[in-house]
């Protein structure tokens, strides 16, 4: 009897030993803390070079301007102002880019994509600067010089 007691406890051993070693192990390693600047979201996005355009739009540039309209998120819906998709168009005009930029479908992420960059390089056009075009994506042309300082704020930090 001790003897069948004494081979399942090396047993019992041999098995949670591997166990009791990796317990160790992750209590030991370091904890990792990651914190983000709120005053730019945009620290931790991987830089682009600045010669590389989608559409005639630097492509850091663009990859901001969406990442402060939908997050990414193709499906982003904002309730409040009537915009859906990938780069938030604005169901109000849907007609007008349709027509002009061929978008038939706000939630396709390619279409969202390419529009995005064809609406703002048109903008940049327009306006003669990326800070002023993306003013202008996000307040209408109109809107500009009336734009909410924290708006401003996140177009410098898109063009910078």
């Amino acid at each position: 009897m001790k003897l069948i007691l004494l081979i399942v406890a090396f047993f019992v051993l041999l098995l949670w030993l591997p166990v009791l070693k990796f317990i160790q192990f992750y209590n030991e390693v370091p904890k990792i803390e990651i914190t983000l600047d709120a005053t730019n979201p945009y620290d931790c996005l991987e830089e682009y070079p600045s010669t590389e355009t989608f559409r005639g739009v630097p492509v850091y540039i663009l990859d901001r301007l969406l990442q402060s309209e939908s997050s990414w998120i193709y499906s982003a819906v904002n309730k409040e102002e009537d915009s859906m998709g990938l780069a938030q168009v604005n169901m109000v005009h849907f007609d007008y880019f349709n027509k002009k930029y061929g978008i038939t479908d706000p939630m396709n992420p390619w279409q969202a994509l390419c529009f995005a960059a064809d609406y703002l390089y048109d903008l940049y056009l327009l306006t003669g600067s990326w800070y002023e075009a993306c003013l202008a994506y996000k307040c209408g042309m109109a809107g500009r010089s009336n734009a909410p300082e924290f708006i401003r704020n996140i177009c410098r930090m898109i063009v910078e």
